[in-house]
């Protein structure tokens, strides 16, 4: 169940550190944080902006590594000053730089957060190329989802491809096939639905346990199976 503003910490400690991250936000982070606060997770963000929110898991989560991505280099600074942070300059729709990244300072994130340009190519850039870096049970999180749906993001009509709700959208087809897009999903003779082809299977993934839609917020479990 979703927090209430009058018990969500995470919403008050937001307001303390300016974030421009609603309660909308903010109630979905505490809820999936709460519970492992205390834990050394890894999280990483794209895309800091004024720094607002990472001081604001620095506060909520003591024992957190914290690592940062911007194309800004004012936000070079924040490493500086908050604890146990590592922040770096660098285009999230470049794989290559992601990749990079990756190599120089590690993957296994329980939490990466995309807040970055909210370009379709952006977000879809990110996820594929940072999605293997989400540990067991960890969470990739697709802020301002709703640039799918504005052209001057890349965004497309309602049911079209290659937006990233589109991409959403298919992970869920991916939760409920399981196993079985890895094997190649074949419907048994008689079921109303065709079976599926080799070609809608591309891009599928056996790997994601749960999707969950919030308001401009999409938030995809991996499996920790």
């Amino acid at each position: 169940m979703i927090a209430t503003p009058q018990d969500t910490e995470l919403c008050r400690i937001a307001a303390s550190h300016d974030t421009d991250k609603g309660q909308q936000y903010t109630r979905a982070y505490y809820d999936l944080l709460k519970d492992v606060r205390d834990e050394p997770l890894r999280l990483l963000e794209i895309g800091l902006y004024n720094g607002g929110s990472m001081r604001m898991f620095r506060e909520f989560l003591p024992n957190a590594t914290l690592h940062g991505i911007d194309i800004d280099p004012r936000c070079l600074a924040y490493q500086d000053e908050i604890p146990n942070s590592q922040v770096r300059l660098l285009d999230q729709a470049n794989p290559t730089a992601l990749l990079a990244f990756i190599d120089e300072l590690g993957g296994a994130y329980d939490l990466i957060l995309d807040d970055g340009g909210h370009t379709m190519e952006q977000q879809l850039v990110s996820f594929n190329t940072l999605w293997p870096q989400v540990t067991p049970g960890g969470v990739y999180v697709i802020e301002d989802i709703g640039t799918s749906y504005f052209v001057e993001y890349g965004g497309r009509s309602l049911g079209a491809p290659g937006t990233s709700m589109d991409l959403c959208k298919n992970l869920t087809d991916a939760v409920n096939l399981g196993p079985d897009v890895a094997q190649g999903y074949v419907s048994t003779p008689g079921t109303v639905v065709p079976a599926v082809s080799p070609d809608e299977l591309v891009g599928m993934r056996e790997d994601v346990a749960s999707v969950h839609f919030h308001p401009h917020t999409v938030l995809i479990v991996k499996s920790s199976i």
